[in-house]
């Protein structure tokens, strides 16, 4: 909830004057992979789902600690950094087409470094690997695991957050 409030504020606020892109002029090029936004729209039940599978209290912490930690330091990153996101063109051929461009429309370019579903990605894989390490159960890590990665490529190919937002949001 702190970081949508955060991120319908920057919204709200919409991007400043002297913003900038930070695509690499490699990347500009890149298709827009449509099917994709599959991985990317799962953050919005896999992340929520995370803590229901965490299973000790310190865990637990850690997950909603390092969350609202990284929702303070990247809204101020927000506010101060005035990035705007450069979402590659394409014209929606299917489904995850239309879901993409309509998520797309939903946002100004703002709050988009670091790329915050990657950084979300990352806590709840943490929680997952956590999940296996006390259940004794090796697949809740490699799910986690597998989940992170299919996300964080999705963020890139679906020309949602560029190379240097998602390279953010891991450092």
């Amino acid at each position: 909830v702190p970081w949508l409030l955060a991120w319908l504020a920057a919204q709200a606020l919409g991007p400043s004057p002297d913003a900038f892109h930070l695509a690499l002029p490699f990347e500009r090029d890149w298709p827009v992979v449509q099917v994709t936004q599959f991985g990317y729209l799962s953050t919005y039940l896999f992340v929520p789902l995370t803590p229901l599978l965490i299973r000790t209290r310190r865990d637990l912490r850690h997950f909603a600690v390092s969350g609202l930690l990284a929702t303070i330091v990247v809204t101020l990153i927000w506010f101060t950094v005035p990035v705007v996101a450069s979402n590659r063109t394409f014209e929606p051929a299917d489904f995850w087409g239309r879901m993409l461009a309509t998520e797309q429309a939903h946002s100004n370019g703002v709050a988009a470094f670091p790329a915050f579903h990657v950084l979300w990605s990352l806590f709840a894989m943490q929680g997952w690997i956590a999940n296996a390490r006390v259940s004794g159960r090796a697949a809740w890590r490699w799910i986690g695991i597998g989940w992170t990665v299919l996300n964080v490529i999705s963020c890139v190919t679906t020309a949602q957050h560029t190379v240097i937002e998602v390279l953010a949001a891991g450092a």
